[in-house]
């Protein structure tokens, strides 16, 4: 089981270090006044959460928190170190709150889950089975069933 979260967590960490670094070439569109701008992406949000996401999501904070995911993918990738996984998953969480939903779409929506499945299997190593076997559950659902309809 091991070897399954050892690998894992490479190419996941590969995964989340090429979206954050994706995300940091797209910089100039978060200033001020521009489309991408929390100022305006806050817009449609309640009044409670803006508060709690402003603190991770607003521009300056924001470009932090994708440089602490580009830390972590490269600790993650250079070390054996699984408690990067957790926060890849929060990072990655956090996005997709800024851009109500997954930037990418699928391709963002797999990385949560294999986050999510790869966090959960070093926490919980007993039932770690379980989650590999969700996950590949997920995968050929998508494959099979929502390939077949594009």
């Amino acid at each position: 089981m091991i070897n399954t979260l050892y690998y894992s967590n490479i190419l996941i960490c590969f995964a989340c270090l090429l979206q954050s670094l994706e995300l940091l070439q797209l910089q100039p569109f978060y200033k001020r006044g521009s489309a991408w701008d929390w100022g305006i992406l806050k817009l449609n949000k309640n009044k409670f959460s803006i508060f709690f996401q402003s603190l991770f999501l607003k521009n300056s904070n924001y470009i932090s928190l994708l440089v602490l995911g580009v830390l972590a993918s490269v600790l993650g990738l250079v070390t054996s170190n699984y408690y990067v996984l957790p926060v890849l998953f929060f990072s990655t969480i956090m996005t997709s709150i800024r851009w109500g939903g997954t930037f990418n779409g699928g391709s963002d929506y797999m990385t949560l889950l294999v986050l999510l499945a790869s966090s959960l299997a070093f926490v919980l190593p007993e039932i770690a089975a379980y989650f590999w076997m969700y996950l590949g559950v997920k995968l050929f659902y998508h494959i099979l069933f929502l390939g077949l309809l594009n």
